[in-house]
């Protein structure tokens, strides 16, 4: 005979009182309201903005996994080193490592001196040569982290030492992208408080960005899916907010009607130089209308400065060679809202 649920039922002594209706418990403040965060979290944690000051970031440091790459996986026909499983390298000669490790230190340098907070993603004995690129395995949102899920074969796994470190450090994780999404966190961007941006890609698609939106709906933030052009994987390399109402762009790479949204935004649009390529904007925005850009780009820092915008650079000639630059390289974990 199945049970009833009177079967279970003790009907309480005369004057019994729920216990529960005496303790306090409310939806109120939400999650993301710093008055919680910091009661039950320890810190504000999260961005609202791509601008903000930066209080806490995200780096790791170049190590053993560059040592990896074999010279005589030369493609000339590609024109990189490579291993299609494990790693690509754009030139002809290894990594430099005592050189990559020496720019990534002076790129931290640059980071502690404005007053932020390093933290580091610690080097494991299996980690790939990509996972320099800090950005990629997570994008930081109101409250807290999504964790993403990596395209690449060689880059798969990055995303567990991604959710190792942010609990470690106490951080939320809102998220994990699962099921069949893809998402590498130089596909997202925030415009403003209430907009962001995700490029469609290889590397992002669109089950990531429902799974995206889920948790952006309930912060009341609209996000803008944008497809990239032909196997362009980040948006990172043509858009990147450096300051309140401004971005750099290169605007072969974007479609109108997302420039029409960004004008209706009240977005400014500078044009890198055609001369400096992805890492005239590729750039770490340090506050609002303060970057830190690579001196590769010397050309757009100079066209951004006769725009009144402050522009620190640093040489990141090997680091580049992987990929990725300075925006790839780092992950604000908090910044001041604006």
């Amino acid at each position: 005979m199945n049970p009833k649920q009177e079967d279970y039922y003790v009907a309480p002594p005369n004057g019994y009182k729920c216990v529960m209706s005496f303790v306090p418990h409310s939806s109120e403040p939400p999650f993301e309201q710093e008055s919680e965060l910091k009661r039950v979290w320890g810190k504000k944690w999260g961005i609202s903005n791509d601008v903000g000051k930066i209080r806490v970031i995200l780096v790791k440091r170049p190590g053993d996994e560059m040592k990896i790459v074999d010279e005589s996986k030369w493609d000339p026909e590609l024109g990189v080193i490579i291993d299609r499983d494990r790693y690509y390298w754009r030139s002809r000669s290894k990594p430099d490592l005592k050189k990559l490790q020496a720019q990534h230190d002076a790129m931290i340098d640059v980071l502690r001196k404005e007053g932020i907070q390093v933290e580091y993603i610690e080097n494991q004995p299996d980690d790939g040569t990509k996972s320099v690129y800090t950005r990629d395995p997570a994008i930081v949102v109101k409250g807290g982290a999504i964790v993403g899920r990596m395209a690449r074969l060689m880059r798969k796994g990055e995303e567990k030492r991604m959710m190792q470190k942010l609990a470690s450090l106490g951080m939320p994780i809102l998220r994990t992208i699962s099921g069949n999404g893809l998402l590498e966190g130089g596909s997202f961007s925030w415009i403003n408080k209430e907009n962001a941006v995700l490029s469609l890609s290889i590397a992002g698609n669109e089950e990531a960005a429902r799974q995206v939106e889920e948790v952006l709906r309930v912060q009341g933030v609209n996000l803008i899916k944008v497809p990239n052009t032909g196997y362009d994987i980040h948006i990172d390399g043509a858009f990147v907010m450096i300051d309140k109402n401004r971005a750099i762009t290169d605007t072969t790479m974007l479609p109108y009607w997302f420039l029409k949204i960004l004008k209706d935004l009240k977005v400014e649009c500078i044009e890198r130089h055609r001369d400096d390529g992805p890492f005239g904007v590729n750039c770490l925005a340090l506050e609002p209308g303060k970057i830190l850009m690579a001196s590769e780009a010397e050309k757009t820092a100079k066209l951004l400065e006769k725009e009144g915008v402050k522009v620190m650079t640093i040489d990141i000639s090997e680091l580049v060679k992987g990929g990725g630059g300075i925006h790839c390289s780092t992950l604000p974990l908090i910044r001041d809202d604006i």
